[in-house]
């Protein structure tokens, strides 16, 4: 299963989320600990589904990049921070789909 994440800069490193499971959530010091936490917790997520016997939700967001407009450089660093990435995760949850 490849589920869109969303990586959003913060004050104090990195935070990230996962729009196809909510409240699925990870925080890091840099973007490649946040990616790393991330995976652990889709793993987790899908794990307290299944033993709660939930239905796991598809993966069905899609991200895109969009040009909004001609930016002033001081807006440049605000718009450029988020970054959205995806993870194919090969594991028993894809049995269970």
């Amino acid at each position: 299963m490849r589920y869109a994440i969303e990586v959003e800069k913060t004050r104090t490193g990195y935070s990230a989320f996962v729009p196809d499971l909510p409240g699925c959530i990870a925080t890091g010091d840099s973007k490649p600990e946040v990616e790393r936490e991330m995976k652990g917790a889709i793993r987790f997520h899908i794990d307290g589904l299944m033993e709660d016997g939930l239905p796991v939700p598809k993966a069905t967001s899609i991200a895109e990049y969009v040009e909004a407009c001609e930016l002033k450089n001081e807006y440049i660093n605000a718009c450029n921070r988020n970054s959205i990435l995806f993870f194919h995760l090969e594991t028993k949850y894809d049995r269970h789909l």
